[in-house]
Order: C-alpha cells, then structure tokens, then sequence
C-alpha cells in the first residue's frame, strides 16, 4: 500500500507529500523486504501502462519504474547504492 500511496502523490505532483511517501516507503522496504526478506508477488503490468502513457517527468517515471523492478526482483536492492542498509563499519 505504501507504493500506491507514493505513486498516486506523483501523479497528483504534490512534492512534499511524495517526498514524505518516498522516505516511508524506503523505511518500510528495507526493513520489511531487505533485511527480513519477504517476497513481493504484486504485478505491476497495469501501473507500468499507466506510468508509460502519464505526463509525468521522466524522472519520476524512472523511480518509479526503477521501484517497480526492485519489487519484482528484476533488480536486487543490495545492487542498488541508495537502498543498501546502512554498514555500521563505515560510519
């Protein structure tokens, strides 16, 4: 749910709230699908149609697409610098 949140304020282009939704997202991702490793066996055909055909910034189309591809595995999040969790090692 906290991706649909996050996708509908880009959508809606409110900054501040999908800045907010972003952070909530991250938090909940890492801990919930990174560190615990939960599976996601959401499909995501019809939003990526939507995205393909919205007016929205390349660039939130590439966040968004580029969760989208984390979520379904395409990517690995430990692949993907922004969402590596912390090392403590390098404080």
């Amino acid at each position: 749910m906290k991706f649909i949140i996050l996708v509908s304020y880009a959508f809606t282009g409110d900054d501040a709230d999908y800045e907010h939704a972003f952070q909530s997202f991250k938090e909940y991702y890492l801990k919930e699908f990174v560190t615990a490793g939960q599976k996601i066996r959401w499909k995501y055909a019809g939003l990526r149609s939507v995205i393909e055909d919205s007016s929205l910034a390349d660039s939130v189309k590439f966040t968004i697409e580029t969760l989208i591809d984390v979520q379904e595995n395409r990517l690995m999040a430990k692949d993907i610098s922004y969402l590596r969790l912390p090392n403590p090692d390098h404080s």
